[in-house]
């Protein structure tokens, strides 16, 4: 019976799933702002053929009169030729390891080149069906 279950499972999953995509796909500066951005990153204060990137964080200021406020934290800085210009593959590769955008933690290039659903994304769909099925 058991092994019908796990059967049932992991086909379940090879249909629903796909590989880890590690490729490097070519994109322009622009592309790649707009992509940050939809991750919560932006790309900030170009200067002398270099830009950085930028995360807004919430930071509270004041020592008797406590306010929060938004600032643009630099995760790291990266060369700028001009927004039309070709992102190189050792640049992009710098910007997810600095951004936690990697497979490893789960964007993968699909992910963040395709704006495909995260492995992550399943997981939470069917977490009860899951833990229902591991309390058995």
């Amino acid at each position: 019976m058991e092994d019908a279950e796990i059967h049932f499972i992991s086909n379940f999953f090879r249909r629903n799933t796909r590989s880890i995509d590690n490729k490097e796909y070519i994109i322009t500066y622009s592309q790649l702002k707009t992509i940050l951005s939809g991750f919560g990153y932006g790309m900030d204060n170009p200067d002398s053929n270099f830009i950085n990137i930028t995360r807004d964080v919430e930071v509270t200021r004041g020592l008797f009169q406590r306010r929060k406020e938004i600032e643009h934290q630099r995760i790291t800085q990266i060369s700028f030729p001009g927004w039309k210009n070709e992102v190189s593959a050792g640049t992009i590769r710098k910007i997810r390891v600095a951004t936690h955008l990697t497979a490893k933690e789960g964007i993968d290039s699909k992910v963040f080149f395709r704006n495909a659903t995260p492995l992550q994304a399943l997981i939470s769909r069917y977490k009860s069906p899951l833990e229902s099925l591991a309390n058995r």
